[in-house]
């Protein structure tokens, strides 16, 4: 596959936005007839698993766990309640699981974060009496 295809592909795995021109729409198409792009422009499952083994699986995810990694909270301290532990911890540990789960589907990075996110929101929005927040496990477990 030809450089800039790849570009292109790696581009819009990163969500970036790229700018239309005459090259890149032809680009684009060219992706689109082998299924690497669905209509819309997004990644198919085909765009995901090609960069999936294309891409070295060292260096791939390392932004998007540190994404994760900061929307951890780092402790069960929050608004009114005092911090009793940290929850944030085991940092290698993490980043390897992640990887190992994150490599075979990428798409799943997005869930991930947002399932994050959600439980965080949630668990705030429980802590009348008490802080549920303490109640999470850290990342590694």
């Amino acid at each position: 596959m030809p450089a800039e295809q790849v570009a292109f592909l790696i581009l819009k795995f990163l969500g970036e936005d790229i700018p239309k021109d005459e090259l890149t729409e032809e680009i684009e198409s060219i992706l689109i007839s082998k299924n690497l792009l669905e209509n819309d422009g997004r990644l198919s499952e085909s765009g995901l698993t090609f960069l999936s083994s294309y891409l070295p699986r060292t260096t791939s995810f390392s932004s998007t766990f540190e994404t994760f990694w900061k929307a951890y909270p780092s402790s069960d301290k929050w608004g009114r309640f005092k911090e009793t532990r940290k929850i944030r911890t085991g940092k290698t540990e993490t980043r390897e699981l992640y990887d190992s789960i994150v490599a075979d589907d990428p798409s799943l990075e997005r869930v991930i974060l947002e399932a994050l996110e959600n439980e965080v929101t949630q668990r705030k929005k429980e802590s009348i009496t008490q802080n549920s927040i303490k109640f999470m496990k850290s990342p590694y477990n």
